[in-house]
């Protein structure tokens, strides 16, 4: 059998194309690698606006540093070794392995890392930096003393009678 057709079982519907799903899951992946990248670059933001007033500032912060390092390490990595190593030749393929298994590795570990540092994100609402006032309940500027105040703006809506 060949190992770029797989058939069904049953001998009915078409075979699978082994190179093609091999490509759609590592181009998820990929996509799924940047997501977090995303996700922890975003969560870095978060933590240096709210600053020190966060109760795990110092943690969330290393937490958040270690994930970026080991996740550009694996990029590098995942880089070096798909240009590097041709599987298909036997002699590489015993350090392609070892270093995939090493990549394995560092995704565990960023996993591990991005669980921990889940637990600890608790985003509450009092530590968000105060929004401004919706324009309707700002209060007006203050006039400088002696300028004539305008007169306060007519009710909208139903006249109520009492």
């Amino acid at each position: 059998m060949s190992t770029t057709a797989i058939a069904p079982e049953g001998g009915r519907g078409k075979p699978l194309d082994a190179n093609r799903y091999a490509t759609k899951k590592t181009i998820a992946q990929g996509m799924l690698d940047i997501a977090l990248l995303t996700a922890n670059a975003s969560q870095l933001k978060y933590i240096l606006q709210v600053g020190k007033e966060h109760e795990f500032y110092t943690l969330m912060v290393t937490l958040i540093s270690v994930s970026i390092i080991l996740q550009a390490a694996q990029g590098i990595l995942c880089l070096v070794l798909g240009s590097t190593y041709n599987i298909n030749k036997p002699k590489e393929q015993r350090k392609a392995n070892a270093w995939n298994n090493v990549a394995l590795a560092l995704n565990v570990l960023i996993t591990g890392v991005n669980v921990v540092l889940s637990a600890f994100d608790m985003r509450s609402s009092d530590m968000l930096p105060a929004a401004p006032a919706p324009a309707a309940t700002r209060a007006a500027p203050a006039l400088p003393p002696g300028l004539p105040t305008a007169p306060a703006p007519a009710p909208t809506g139903p006249a109520r009678l009492a």
